[in-house]
Formats: C-alpha cells, sequence, structure tokens
C-alpha cells in the first residue's frame, strides 16, 4: 500500500507540467510601483522619486516552453522636482508615458515564466514656473514629448484560475533634450487576467 501511495504521488509530479498553464492568449493587467527619473546636465546628476502607475495589454504565443508576444501600455508618474527662490518657484513634472514592443519569455514551471522586453517609449515631461509679488503675479507651463527606447525584465506567476501576478524592472532612456539627459528606472507590480 504505501508503496502504491509512493508510486502515485510520484507519478503527480512527473505528470504535472502536462496540467501547466497555457500563457497563450490575450492579457490585461493593471500595475504599479517605484519610479526614478534622472537628469544628467553637462555631468551634473539629479534625480527625483515618484510612484507610477499604469495598464498593460498584449497577447502572447507560447510553444514548447517559450513565449513571444506584442505588447502596448501607458503609466503615469508621479514624480516631481520644484526649487523656490522667493516669490519665484520653478518645477519640472514627470506625465504620462506610452510603449509599444514585445517580449520574450521562458516557462519555469507550470504556473511561472521569466520574461524579457524592450520597447518605443513616447514621455511626456511639463515645466513651469511662476511668480507673485503684490499684484504682480506671473505663470507659464509647457509640455514636452521624448521618445526613447525601455528595456526590462520580469517573472508572471499564475495565482489561480487565470488571474497572474508579476513583478518587474524597466530601464527607460530617452532622446535627449538639448544638454538634457533623461532616464528612468522603476520597479512595479502588477495584477493581471489571461483570456
Amino acid at each position: 500500500m504505501m508503496k502504491f501511495a509512493i508510486a502515485s504521488i510520484a507519478a503527480l509530479f512527473v505528470a504535472a507540467p502536462a496540467f501547466a498553464a497555457d500563457f497563450s492568449g490575450f492579457r490585461l493587467e493593471a500595475n504599479g510601483g517605484w519610479d526614478r527619473v534622472g537628469l544628467k546636465v553637462d555631468g551634473d546628476k539629479a534625480h527625483k522619486d515618484g510612484f507610477v502607475f499604469g495598464a498593460e495589454t498584449g497577447w502572447d504565443y507560447e510553444s514548447n516552453g517559450f513565449l513571444f508576444g506584442p505588447y502596448a501600455g501607458v503609466d503615469i508618474s508621479t514624480a516631481k522636482y520644484c526649487e523656490r527662490s522667493g516669490s519665484y518657484r520653478a518645477c519640472a513634472k514627470a506625465r504620462r508615458n506610452f510603449e509599444v514592443g514585445a517580449r520574450v519569455g521562458a516557462v519555469v514551471s507550470p504556473v511561472s515564466l521569466v520574461y524579457a522586453k524592450v520597447a518605443y517609449v513616447n514621455g511626456r515631461v511639463s515645466a513651469s514656473e511662476s511668480y507673485s509679488s503684490g499684484s504682480t503675479s506671473y505663470h507659464n507651463e509647457e509640455g514636452v514629448n521624448r521618445g526613447g527606447f525601455r528595456a526590462g525584465v520580469g517573472t508572471e506567476y499564475l495565482v489561480g484560475g487565470n488571474v497572474y501576478v508579476k513583478a518587474e524592472y524597466r530601464y527607460t532612456r530617452y532622446k535627449s533634450l538639448e544638454d538634457v539627459k533623461i532616464n528612468r528606472n522603476q520597479v512595479v507590480g502588477g495584477v493581471g487576467y489571461r483570456f
């Protein structure tokens, strides 16, 4: 009887990959986490942290334990940097970011995968300045869009049914704005549903 129980348990573990989740198909997720916007001007560096939240959708194709799929996403950051001198105040804010790219991955267990991603991004940054003294006040705000690229790595884990959670690191580099170089580092978590 004991031999039969051991043999049954062993057979279950051997057969487990046959019952592995299918990572193919359309998916939709919400994500959020830490965002650090970095600037470099003539060798001087500065950065500001914030919270980033967004959504991602994509379609994956899995074959023989490998995965490939295009995706698109959008995120918004709270990162903001301000300086004040007397009645004068200047701020720079990270705004929305769009991305379109692809990811490749490998299934490492019946319910999890690891992946790498690369994408084209288009981010928006706004700068404002204001001055107020007595009856004199002034305010001006301008926004600029910059293209760039994003690379990332992550892991995805199926928690039940078609619901999954993920953890991901992203690095983004934008086209320089005159002599200002802009980059972002992000660590995010997400919850998604695969249809």
